[in-house]
């Protein structure tokens, strides 16, 4: 199981790097090198999300399902595919100087990568402990250089207290009203604070910040009541599908949103469970939501331009950059697990005390 080992301390050091970056970051510059430099290292981190999707996929063959010939062929053949678009993406950047040197370790590994996958369903896969070690060295050398190109840029403290807006109501009873529901919410009266948000939505209904502020949480409403104690919220059938259909439709629409990314991360969350599983055998589709991701960012990013002063719209290019990929191996399954009871169940907070 060597190779597994091999194999996952990558994809780890990968997810290590996208979860730790976004620590390491100013959000301020202006300078347009500064500005040249960041652009550059956010396009370099949507595709090392990418780069790990490809890692988690053929990780299942490594170190699970290592028999399944037929299946690793077609893993290995789209997996070749996906590191050969990441590679053509990467050469087609504007590369800013001190990040010429990281480009080319990059694309040297990615290389290497590809040619562990050529034909590696019909290798001894005990062979490739030391081709993994060669990538493995080569993926350091590359996040070395990347940390301390984003490291040069960071001012931490220049956001570290931001936090997501509260939406600006019309009038202080509609505030009034959303705080009420929100306490509903936390007391796991999940039926009453519907009632309330439906009402607050009829209202402000085409209001996209404010409406998409309620829809995330009368999504969260019809999840938690479903999977708690309450069962099905009348008036929302399908609870399962309501709740993901309410979070996509968020990041389906081409409009900024202050909950863009919450939105996204309940989505990626409900489309794995719901849709694919959370086993470490289930298919993870990371490439899939990346794409999305993706959409989000340029949508963010654009916005964010436009309202230079808007400092939770830069935190949350962080965080749709730095969220780390579904993983393969958990204690119980795959990292969606995690995910799930982080925003669906009281586990964490009951461990806590």
């Amino acid at each position: 199981m060597k190779v597994l080992q091999m194999f996952l301390s990558v994809s780890i050091l990968v997810a290590i790097f996208l979860t730790t970056a976004a620590v390491a970051r100013d959000t301020g510059r202006i300078d347009p090198q500064a500005d040249s430099l960041k652009t550059y290292v956010d396009d370099v981190s949507y595709y090392n999300l990418q780069l790990d999707a490809v890692l988690i996929d053929m990780s299942l063959y490594f170190g699970w399902a290592p028999e399944e010939k037929e299946a690793m062929k077609k893993a290995s053949d789209e997996a070749i595919l996906h590191l050969a678009y990441i590679k053509k993406q990467i050469e087609e950047l504007d590369t800013p100087d001190a990040a010429r040197d990281m480009e080319g370790i990059y694309l040297e590994a990615l290389d290497k990568l590809q040619m562990i996958y050529d034909g590696v369903e019909l290798k001894d896969l005990e062979e490739t402990d030391k081709e993994f070690e060669e990538f493995s060295e080569l993926v350091s050398q590359y996040f070395e250089i990347y940390n301390k190109l984003i490291q040069e840029q960071s001012k931490e403290e220049e956001w570290k207290e931001v936090v997501l807006p509260h939406p600006q109501f019309e009038s202080k009873k509609d505030e009034e009203d959303y705080d009420r529901a929100l306490g509903f919410m936390e007391q796991d009266q999940f039926e009453k604070a519907y009632d309330v948000l439906q009402k607050l939505r009829s209202k402000y209904s085409g209001a996209s910040a404010i409406e998409n502020s309620i829809l995330l949480n009368i999504s969260d409403c019809i999840v938690k009541a479903f999977f708690g104690s309450e069962g099905e919220i009348s008036g929302a059938p399908d609870p399962e599908e309501k709740g993901k259909d309410i979070v996509e439709g968020i990041i389906n629409t081409n409009d900024y949103s202050p909950v863009l990314f919450d939105a996204f991360l309940r989505w990626c969350t409900l489309t794995q469970g719901f849709d694919y599983g959370i086993s470490t055998f289930s298919k993870i589709p990371n490439w899939e939501y990346n794409k999305k991701r993706k959409k989000l960012i340029k949508i963010t990013k654009t916005y964010a331009k436009e309202h230079p002063d808007d400092r939770w719209a830069e935190r949350q290019i962080e965080l749709l950059l730095f969220f780390p990929n579904i993983e393969r191996g958990g204690f119980m399954g795959n990292s969606n697990l995690t995910f799930w009871a982080d925003l669906y169940s009281k586990i964490n907070e009951e461990v806590e005390k």
